[in-house]
């Protein structure tokens, strides 16, 4: 599979960094392989997800080295030079709005989760989630995962919605497409060679449907979660738990 073979490059590419460079690119930026090349995500709260494709080690070499010395500015508080510095890089703005509270959220909660107390109490984990992939998959098809998260024990698959649901089984086809042997042998042959965050290996997998809160909206979501076999929490405007 062409994504092992991304992966490994661009986990060898990490490799090769310092390790003061890897956290500083960690702080906003992270590595996802897929099957045409591995693509430079951004988290920045300015420019959440923004990506940049590139098909060959070296040229993912030069792009993180470009980044790295544009950290000041890609890192400034100032929404301006954010943006401006994002298109000197080659990053695509975004061209439509329609996703951009997901996107917002989903770039603040892989910034913010291996230090997030709230989603360790909620998911009842011993140790905080480490963030290790956005928009995971490996073949064509409805497995797309948001954001793959692991606590040292087990891998745990966010989906993030824009509004709410209650077709939540979305997330439990998740578990039960990446737990069969076949998919599940390829799941872990790739996150044992993922760029900066590999994982060797792992227990259970988890789900968790994420959705935008709302206070007039009857439902008891607990017997849901609870017969889905899944997690449910929700986000406020703000990207806030609720």
């Amino acid at each position: 599979m062409k994504i092992i073979d991304n992966a490994v490059i661009a986990n060898k590419v990490c490799g090769s960094l310092s390790k003061i460079d890897v956290n500083e690119l960690k702080k906003y930026f992270h590595l996802r392989p897929t099957n045409s090349g591995i693509t430079i995500v951004s988290t920045l709260p300015f420019a959440p997800m923004r990506g940049f494709i590139v098909t060959s080690k070296e040229a993912l070499e030069a792009k993180l080295k470009e980044i790295l010395l544009k950290v000041d500015k890609l890192y400034s508080q100032d929404e301006a030079i954010v943006k401006a510095t994002m298109k000197e890089l080659g990053f695509k703005s975004r061209q439509t709005d329609s996703n951009l509270l997901e996107e917002k959220c989903q770039a603040r909660m892989i910034n913010s989760m291996s230090a997030d107390k709230f989603l360790k109490e909620k998911l009842n984990t011993k140790e905080n989630i480490q963030f290790i992939a956005s928009e995971f998959i490996f073949e064509q098809g409805k497995h797309k995962v948001d954001i793959i998260g692991f606590d040292g024990n087990d891998l745990f698959l966010f989906e993030l919605k824009k509004g709410r649901t209650t077709k939540v089984d979305q997330v439990t086809k998740y578990v039960d497409y990446y737990s069969t042997e076949e998919k599940g042998d390829i799941l872990k042959s790739i996150l044992k060679v993922y760029p900066c965050n590999s994982i060797q290996k792992f227990n259970e997998i988890r789900g968790v449907m994420i959705m935008e809160f709302h206070p007039n909206t009857p439902h008891n979501w607990q017997k849901l979660a609870k017969d889905n076999s899944i997690d449910i929490l929700f986000f406020d405007k703000d990207c806030n738990w609720r």
